[in-house]
């Protein structure tokens, strides 16, 4: 095989290699992704990423809020642990979403904060990625969490979880 041939071939691959290292698909992909790709923070300590689409990262967001809720309503502390953040990612590649079911589970979260007098501010990102996640605590108050999503033809229209103290 000559020179041109080889560069060629090489050429070739590395033009691949470069397409499959920027196509990102989404971590949860499917019919129901929407938008542009952006990056989830499972965690921030250690910081792990993965793509998301901007509707599936919406559904992320409203869910872990509707999850804080829950535990704050069953008077826990609301911020979320590393287990919390991953175990919400798993529910949601279990589930395909409603278009929806950011509206819906949001309107649902502003209505649980407002029955149980908690009070909804607008998420400060810069400070709330230089707080830590919670490490899972060894020992404190057990409690169990369980998704109990709202369906309508096998989508989930509202994202709602169960909190109880065991």
């Amino acid at each position: 095989m000559d020179i041109k041939a080889r560069s060629k071939i090489v050429s070739a691959r590395l033009d691949v290699w470069e397409f499959e290292m920027t196509t990102e698909r989404c971590l949860h992909f499917g019919p129901d992704c929407q938008g542009s790709m952006q990056t989830e923070h499972i965690t921030y300590s250690p910081d792990t990423t993965a793509p998301i689409c901007t509707f599936h990262n919406q559904v992320l967001r409203v869910m872990r809020l509707s999850l804080a809720l829950s535990k704050i309503a069953a008077s826990l502390k609301g911020k979320l642990t590393v287990k919390q953040r991953i175990h919400t990612v798993a529910v949601l590649k279990l589930h395909r979403f409603d278009p929806s079911s950011v509206r819906k589970t949001d309107a649902y979260c502003k209505k649980l904060a407002a029955d149980k007098g908690i009070g909804l501010g607008k998420l400060d990102y810069k400070k709330h990625r230089t707080t830590p996640t919670r490490t899972d605590p060894v020992d404190g108050i057990p409690f169990r969490i369980s998704f109990k999503p709202e369906t309508k033809r096998g989508l989930v229209t509202c994202c709602k979880w169960d909190v109880w103290l065991v």
